[in-house]
């Protein structure tokens, strides 16, 4: 299977995310304790990728997914003005919704 630069670029951010027994250097070993960097690589990742290619729904919708994750792991309170992630995350989705290529994506809805 070949797959395009963008596909190869939605695997690399997967991979990222899920690569738990990477020796990140700004983490302590397993699972929970990675999260943060893993989640800011595939927040990092996918943030390219919409840069790339702003036109594709599902990479904007993974832009908010994997700001609402790695808010998660660094913010205590989720509230307007509390998060910034969470913030970016609301204020993109919002606007996601209004444009006509991602009103339609069920995950760009379901964030907004």
């Amino acid at each position: 299977v070949i797959l395009s630069d963008r596909e190869e670029g939605y695997y690399r951010a997967a991979e990222a995310l899920n690569d738990y027994s990477r020796n990140w250097t700004m983490c302590s070993a397993g699972i929970s304790q990675t999260q943060p960097c893993r989640f800011k690589a595939f927040f990092e990742a996918n943030t390219a990728l919409y840069k790339l290619y702003p036109w594709d729904a599902n990479t904007g919708a993974y832009v908010v997914l994997s700001s609402l994750a790695l808010a998660s792991v660094v913010c205590d309170d989720f509230g307007p003005g509390k998060c910034p992630l969470a913030d970016h995350a609301r204020s993109l989705g919002e606007e996601f919704f209004t444009m006509p290529g991602y009103s339609s994506n069920p995950a760009s809805i379901h964030y907004s």
